[in-house]
Parts: C-alpha cells; structure tokens; sequence
C-alpha cells in the first residue's frame, strides 16, 4: 500500500511540479536522498536496539543490509575505492591490496547476512509462517520494491547507451520522481514489517 501510494504521488508530483525543481530537489546529495540516508540508519538502531523478539540473527542480518544501504545512498564504497567493489575489474585494477581486502570482507559479512536472511525466509515458507497475513506480504512488497528501484536507476542508463535512445531533462525527471521516493520508503517499510512482527508477538 505505501510503495503504490508513494508510485502515484510521485507521478502526481512529476506532472504538477516544474522539470528544473524536481531536478534540483531530487538528484544526489539532495534533501530526499539525505533524508534516505537518515533513514536507513535509524532503522539500523532500532533493529539493534529494539527489535524485542526479532530473531537476534534476522535483526543483526537486517541491521548490516540497512547499514550498507545507507552506505551506498552515500556513495561511501566509491570514496573508497574510486569505482564499485562489485565490479571484477576493480579487483584486477592497480588499486592497493589492503583496500582490496577490506572491499573483499566487506561483502563476505553482506553476502552472510543475505544467506542468512534467505535461509531463514525459505524456512518460514516451509514451515507455512511465510504464507500468512501481513508477514508473506511485506517481505513480498520490501523485495519488490527494491527491485523495482535498481530497474528504476539503470532504466534511462540502459536505455541511453545500450539502445541509443535520447533522454530528454522530463523524463530523467519522472525516473528520479519515482525513484528516490521508493528508495526512501524502502526503510520504512522494512521498519514497519519489523515493527507489526514484534508487535504480533506476546
């Protein structure tokens, strides 16, 4: 409900809002991403500090997927290293051996929280928990709204370089119009789902 909502009033905004301050509001670095950011973080801590009776290793898993989000809103791993730790060719480039090792842990901790996070997700589906009321279908929505973001923010790249399509400043304004809201929303949501799962406990 709150990824739709949040699909049409950022539509809404795109028509009724000039190309030039959608542009200036919502590029990197802005107020919405910022706020993304903050957000990202402060769902991290409550999922530490007061996640009740959330599995210690879902809420920890959670917690670091929060925190790399966060990091990456940031752009903090291209500080680091100049380009992207998930790019091969960072790895086979000139940069210095402790960053790349450091790049290297930095992903074996995320890709074990994500196993982790998976393991436990098939497990509820076995065992039924997955299936019924609002747990199955907020995993469900989180996993597809972010989805729908990584396709969002690849969209006009793809469509630019890889087809020669021409990008005119309207439509980079719907992409980020949708965009950097979904993104905004996705701690939110994941808060929520936490939040009503701790709630349905005793």
């Amino acid at each position: 409900m709150i990824a739709l909502a949040t699909i049409f009033l950022s539509i809404g905004a795109w028509g009724l809002l000039p190309t030039g301050v959608l542009l200036r509001e919502l590029h990197e670095g802005a107020f919405v991403e910022n706020l993304t950011i903050v957000l990202y973080l402060a769902t991290a801590a409550w999922l530490l500090l007061a996640r009740g009776p959330i599995p210690t290793g879902v809420a920890l898993a959670l917690a670091l997927t929060m925190g790399a989000f966060a990091a990456r809103e940031a752009d903090w791993h291209i500080q680091f290293t100049g380009t992207s730790m998930l790019r091969v060719s960072y790895y086979l480039g000139p940069a210095p051996a402790l960053h790349k090792a450091a790049s290297l842990a930095v992903l074996a901790v995320l890709f074990s929280a994500w196993i982790h996070l998976l393991r436990c997700m098939v497990e509820a589906w076995r065992a039924h928990r997955l299936e019924r009321g609002a747990l199955g279908v907020n995993v469900v929505t989180v996993l597809a709204v972010l989805v729908a973001a990584k396709l969002l923010d690849r969209m006009l790249s793809v469509a630019t370089e890889d087809l020669g399509l021409t990008a005119g400043p309207a439509a980079r304004a719907l992409q980020l119009a949708v965009e950097e809201p979904l993104e905004m929303v996705l701690p939110v949501m994941v808060l929520m789902s936490a939040w009503q799962y701790r709630a349905s406990k005793p």
